[in-house]
Parts: C-alpha cells; sequence; structure tokens
C-alpha cells in the first residue's frame, strides 16, 4: 500500500507541474502580441491632444528646449557685382536665439477631433550659443529687398513707370545693396524709401508719379497705400502670431494614426498659391510630432507655413539620442527637383519653371518681393546657383534637414530644419542708375536652422514610462515562457525518474498500478525486454 501511494502521488506532482508548465507557457506567448497592444493603448492615451493628457500639455507648452539659428551672407565685394562680376560672399554666425513657443488653443469642434489653434513664438538672443564675438548689431551688406521687389513688379511696366520710379529712387539716394545691423535682416527694420512713398500728401514729386501709376499700372498702385514701412523675415510674438494666422489640426481622439495632422490654415482647407489642387493640398504636422510607429518605406509630410506648402522627407537609418533608439528621416533630392526631372513639382511652377532646388514663396509674404527659398548654400539644388556666388559650398552634414523620430510615439526628439532664404535679382536696363551692370543671379540672404534636442528630464521620463513598460512586458513574457518550460521539463524528468522505479519494482513486485491524472499503462515486451507506453 504504501508503494502504491507513493507512485499515486508522483503521478500527482508530474500533472501538476505538466499543467502549470503548459499555463505559463500558453500565457507567455499569448502576452507577446497582446503586451504591445497594452503598452501602445498607454501611450495613446498620454499623447493624444485632449485636456488632461501629457500630450496636451507638451503640445501648448513644449518643454525641450528649441532653438533658431541664423546665418547671413555678407557682400565683401559690392562696386565689383555692380561692375558685373561674380558676387563674393563671407558666411556669419550663428546667431542663435532661444525659441519660446506656446500654442494657444481657439477652436474644439467635432467632439474634440479637430483643434484651431494660434501658435506664438518668441525669440530671445543667445550669446553663449552664437558665434564668439558675435552680436546683433553687426553690420552687414546685404541686398536691397525694398528696392528689388519694386523692380520685380515693375519689369513689364512702360518705360516711362520705370523711369519715374528709379528717379524718384536715385532722388532718395536707394541702392542695390545696403548695410543693415543683423537683428535688422531678421527681425525686421522701417524702410525710409517706403517711409517717403507713403508721404503723398507732404510730396508733390511722389503725388504726380503715383497718378502717373495709377493710370499705367493700376495693380501696382493699389499696392502702395497698404505698404507698411516695416519690412521683416521672421516675426517675433504677437506679430508672428498674427501674420503665421490660425491653424487647425486633427488631435487622434477618433483615429491616433491622424494625430497633430494639419487640416486648414488660415481657416482654408486648400491652399491659394500654387497652380494645381495638388500643389495647394495640406498635409502633414508642423513636424514635430507624428502619429506612433511611423512606416520606414512612406514619406513623412510635414506642412510648413513658412514656405506655404507641405515638404516631406524619407527614412534615412536608426540613431541614438541618450539611450533612446530613433529613427532618422531627412528631405531627398526630389523634394525640388525641376519640374521636368519631377513632374510632381510641376505646381510649384511660380510665376515660373525654376532650376532644380529653389521654390518662389514671394506670393504668400507681403508685398510680394522675390523670395526663394532653398536648401542652405543651395544644397539639394542646381550647380549654377552655388557656382555663380564665390564662398558657397554645399555639405550634406552641415546643410541637410534631418528629423528624429521616437517610432514608439512618433515624437520628434532632435532635429535640424534648415532653408535658405534668396532674392532673385534681375537687371533691367530702366534701372541702370540703380543696377548698373549687375548680372541676373539668386543671392543668398541668410539661412535659417531650427533645432531642438530632448532635455535631459523628457528623456529620463520617456525611459522611465515606456522602456520601462516595455522591458517589464519582454521580462513578463519570456519570464512565464521560461518558468513554464521549466516546469515541463521538470514534469518530464520526474516522470523518467519514475518510470525506472516503476520498471524495476515492476521485477520485484513492489509497486501495482494506481489511477492517475494523466493515466499511464505499461506491459512488458518479452521479445525485446523493453517498457512500451500502451495508452
Amino acid at each position: 500500500m504504501t508503494s502504491s501511494r507513493k507512485c499515486c502521488t508522483t503521478n500527482v506532482k508530474i500533472s501538476t507541474l505538466m499543467i502549470i508548465g503548459i499555463v505559463l507557457l500558453v500565457g507567455g506567448c499569448v502576452l507577446i502580441p497582446e503586451f504591445p497592444k497594452l503598452i501602445q493603448s498607454q501611450i495613446k492615451k498620454n499623447i493624444v491632444i485632449k485636456k488632461g493628457s501629457q500630450g496636451y500639455d507638451e503640445f501648448l507648452k513644449p518643454t525641450s528646449p528649441l532653438y533658431m539659428s541664423y546665418y547671413v551672407f555678407d557682400l565683401q565685394n559690392e562696386a565689383d557685382v555692380l561692375n558685373g562680376e561674380k558676387p563674393k560672399v563671407i558666411q556669419r554666425g550663428p546667431y542663435t536665439y532661444k525659441e519660446m513657443r506656446e500654442n494657444i488653443p481657439v477652436l474644439w469642434e467635432d467632439g474634440g477631433n479637430l483643434l484651431t489653434y494660434l501658435e506664438n513664438k518668441t525669440y530671445i538672443f543667445d550669446q553663449e550659443m552664437s558665434c564668439s564675438n558675435c552680436t546683433e548689431n553687426d553690420n552687414i551688406t546685404t541686398p536691397n529687398i525694398v528696392a528689388l521687389t519694386f523692380i520685380n513688379d515693375t519689369m513689364k511696366s512702360n518705360t516711362f513707370v520705370k523711369v519715374g520710379l528709379a528717379g524718384i529712387m536715385s532722388a532718395e539716394k536707394v541702392t542695390m545693396f545696403h548695410k543693415l545691423t543683423v537683428k535688422e535682416i531678421v527681425f525686421g527694420y522701417n524702410d525710409t524709401f517706403l517711409q517717403f512713398l507713403k508721404s503723398v500728401e507732404d510730396n508733390p514729386m511722389v503725388k504726380s508719379f503715383l497718378d502717373y501709376l495709377k493710370k499705367h499700372d493700376p495693380a501696382l498702385y493699389a499696392k502702395i497705400p497698404n505698404i507698411n514701412p516695416f519690412l521683416q523675415l521672421q516675426y517675433n510674438g504677437t506679430a508672428g502670431m498674427k501674420q503665421a494666422g490660425n491653424t487647425t489640426i486633427m488631435t487622434g481622439q477618433n483615429d491616433i494614426k491622424n494625430l497633430q495632422l494639419t487640416t486648414k490654415w488660415k481657416g482654408n482647407s486648400l491652399l491659394p498659391f500654387w497652380n494645381s489642387t495638388y500643389g495647394n493640398m495640406i498635409n502633414g504636422t508642423d513636424g514635430t510630432h507624428f502619429s506612433p510607429n511611423p512606416s520606414k518605406t512612406e514619406r513623412l509630410y510635414i506642412f510648413v507655413s513658412d514656405v506655404c506648402r507641405s515638404l516631406y522627407v524619407k527614412y534615412k537609418k536608426d540613431s541614438y539620442v541618450k539611450d533612446i533608439k530613433l529613427q532618422m528621416y531627412s528631405t531627398t533630392d526630389e523634394l525640388f527637383q525641376n519640374a521636368t526631372v519631377n513632374k510632381d513639382n510641376a505646381p510649384f511652377c511660380v510665376p515660373k519653371c525654376y532650376g532644380t532646388g529653389v521654390l518662389h514663396i514671394g506670393q504668400c509674404l507681403p508685398m510680394n518681393p522675390p523670395i526663394l527659398m532653398s536648401g542652405p548654400h543651395f544644397y539639394q539644388g542646381d550647380p549654377m546657383y552655388y557656382e555663380a556666388i564665390d564662398g558657397l559650398k554645399p555639405n550634406p552634414e552641415k546643410h541637410g534637414t534631418f528629423l528624429y523620430v521616437e517610432p514608439y510615439t512618433g515624437i520628434t526628439m532632435k532635429a535640424f530644419k534648415r532653408l535658405q532664404v534668396n532674392i532673385e535679382i534681375q537687371n533691367d536696363p530702366g534701372y541702370e542708375v540703380i543696377m548698373h551692370k549687375v548680372r541676373d543671379f539668386l543671392y543668398p540672404i541668410m539661412y535659417i536652422e531650427e533645432h531642438g534636442l530632448v532635455g535631459d528630464a523628457d528623456a529620463k521620463k520617456f525611459k522611465n514610462q515606456v522602456y520601462f513598460a516595455v522591458s517589464l512586458g519582454e521580462y513578463l513574457q519570456y519570464g512565464l515562457i521560461a518558468l513554464g518550460g521549466v516546469l515541463v521539463l521538470s514534469a518530464v524528468v520526474v516522470g523518467a525518474c519514475a518510470e525506472r522505479k516503476r520498471k524495476s519494482a515492476l521485477f520485484v513486485g513492489g509497486c501495482t498500478p494506481c489511477p492517475s491524472v494523466i493515466p499511464l499503462n505499461f506491459v512488458i515486451d518479452d521479445q525485446e525486454g523493453l517498457i512500451q507506453n500502451a495508452r
């Protein structure tokens, strides 16, 4: 009886170990696909734009530092350029400003799925991050945007309009190039010539010219009363908020894949600046955030109000920042290719088709100046642009745009967004007194680098909240599988040992069969002398 009880107890142990082991194995296997879903569900709750979420708080006022660095081009041979020689420039900078960004909600719609907001950016000069001995008051020789805008506007006007305007410019000592401080180039200055033109009631010469202009060039005449004498390229504070206008985005509450996708700008779902519906479409986010798990094979779209169109980046490689794995995306050569090379760019041939690498954006700026955007030093552009100017040398590392996106959340944790502001210079015989013998070319005024890196506190919070949960899940999954495997293996080992003892007991009559949770009956093959399973 004692021997039988021992046999029964052994069978129960084997069955128990086997059942628990299988349960743990199955549980671990089930968690492999399910646990990532649980993590993603929690991430969604945190990053969705909804009052009370971490994502909403971060959207209102980003905590990681952002900076704007400006590199301005200082013309070294003004007299030679006016005599038809090649321009020679020196790049000065960076002049770096800390960017204080705040998004101000204006309207919630569609049950919280749409949010319209205003973006308020304030810039504070950061001497430590700027070039050595650089100040905002450094003087730079730069093109006269006002003069070039008027010359561009009157290209098709009659000779009398050109002669009259050239005469007024000459009398007011307007020159093709002038000296401005860095702060004036970036954040604006009061232009004396624009102020003079608005003094029509006090100046008979101006009044006479405007009366003639009203009859022979009404389009240009209509612009002058509305001209703001304060000219600026970068807007600051509430003035910038007004210029940028309101933006409507999807909050991700109905579908996390739509997180922060822009649907409207200044109340319009289509832009009015380009030659087709395709060109005028508003696609993408502002580049600070994308939907979780961004694809490595598809484009990430960014709506850039500064250039009045949507751009895109493509995946390049994986990278690490502060022990966080990121996916690096960058612009590609095809983005600004000439329309003859890339037909998708045909809608952006405004007011004409330019060479590869540049985009005319004057039509969406005040006064409609002949301003074109490009990569810094005309990077990814036609060589004819940077070869026309001494002092330019495109460099992929220094001049490319790179976004480093964290895949679990879609948050951009490191970024270098770079664009160059250029002005088109076209000589016109009607303005010889101003332009002299200057040749046609695109002149780089400055290039802008918006850059940011996730702060130490934000990086630590991310790793504690996301990586810890992911690691815990993996440990739990594979821990259950490992423990289950050990228990199943233990059951097999215990069973094998029991069978050896049972075999020996059968020959001496010491163990009688007993009922078990998993019945096992054994018979002896007298021919072979082997114990076989006869279930």
